[in-house]
């Protein structure tokens, strides 16, 4: 199984490290595009099974914090009602975050959302590999477009979805991304690499060997570079025996800019709410976009057994037209 069983106390040494410039050449440029991973902040690629991690504890966060914290522990609490396992009745999106660290002439860093060039995303540089049952190999996936990368103020996320829009059937997955120079990459033709923490883990050495902590001891001295080299260690561990072998296939793991496993919970037999596919009780205001009020490409195109473009988005069928006009339901 993919299922993590990280403790709790590895939330401190992330913390930490989060916070130092990610691991780029020694000749690192003034600015570069990394894929974000900061477990301490929920700042990881979703689904996840490091989502699972006591999520009661870590994503709560401070009690104090009124404004915050009711809607972490909803969150924290749906994580816990999935026993480890995300949901296979629905089609659960990949969400990937990626930054842009740029340093003006007196060392302030900013961020903000690269372009990525998601032509780059090829088959050897971008993949999801999954076990379902008797079964496994490379999942297939819808194709990227430009609704696929939306971009905020200090980060973009890239979203992708199983082909079809389909649910991941009960299995576990492998999701990997290769960087640096033989990997994905910006508009501009810009390497995207990996953050100092994903850095550190995959390279898969035992961090408590003394020849692997040289970092860790500038930065906390030598016994608690101890203590975050085996609290480290408990996520090398998990993918060594999943991730790394997975990206081997098609490129070294050690060039990854990002990787992550997630389960999915075998099928089970309950009433099916997927939008995507216009698989809920009719009628239904999830099926409408919130701001124009009409229905949605997918929907339109669901009910007419049709498909959504994979470049401009919009569904195939000429009689679309007909149900993106609507804005509401029908009294009769």
């Amino acid at each position: 199984m993919l299922r993590t069983t990280l403790l709790l106390t590895l939330v401190t040494p992330l913390a930490l490290l989060a916070a130092c410039t990610p691991d780029v050449a020694h000749d690192a440029p003034t600015n570069f595009a990394t894929a974000v991973f900061d477990p301490t902040t929920s700042q990881i690629p979703l689904p996840n099974d490091l989502a699972f991690t006591n999520p009661l504890n870590t994503v709560c966060g401070d009690p104090t914090d009124t404004t915050s914290v009711p809607a972490k522990c909803a969150q924290a609490e749906l994580l816990g009602s999935f026993n480890g396992k995300f949901p296979s009745d629905q089609g659960v999106a990949i969400t990937i975050d990626f930054t842009q660290t740029t340093f003006d002439d007196k060392g302030q860093a900013t961020n903000t959302a690269p372009d990525l060039d998601l032509t780059s995303f090829t088959p050897d540089k971008f993949f999801v590999y999954g076990i379902s049952g008797g079964a496994q190999g490379e999942a297939a996936l819808e194709p990227l477009t430009a609704a696929s990368y939306v971009k905020g103020m200090t980060k973009g996320t890239l979203t992708i979805h199983h082909k079809g829009f389909a649910p991941w059937a009960g299995g576990t997955y492998v999701v990997a991304v290769r960087g640096g120079p033989d990997g994905v990459k910006t508009k501009d033709g810009s390497p995207i690499y990996a953050s100092q923490v994903f850095s550190l883990i995959e390279q898969g050495q035992d961090m408590t060997d003394p020849k692997n902590l040289g970092l860790l001891k500038a930065q906390y001295g030598t016994q608690q570079a101890l203590v975050l080299g085996a609290q480290l260690n408990q996520v090398i561990n998990l993918y060594k025996g999943t991730l790394f072998p997975v990206a081997d296939m098609k490129f070294p793991h050690q060039q990854l800019a990002i990787g992550l496993t997630f389960s999915t919970q075998a099928e089970v037999t309950n009433v099916s709410i997927d939008p995507d596919r216009s698989l809920v009780p009719l009628p239904i205001d999830l099926l409408r976009d919130p701001v124009t009020g009409h229905l949605t490409d997918q929907a339109a195109c669901a009910f007419l057994s049709s498909a959504v473009d994979s470049t401009t988005g919009k569904c195939t069928s000429a009689a679309a037209g007909g149900f993106l006009a609507l804005d509401g339901f029908s009294t009769t």
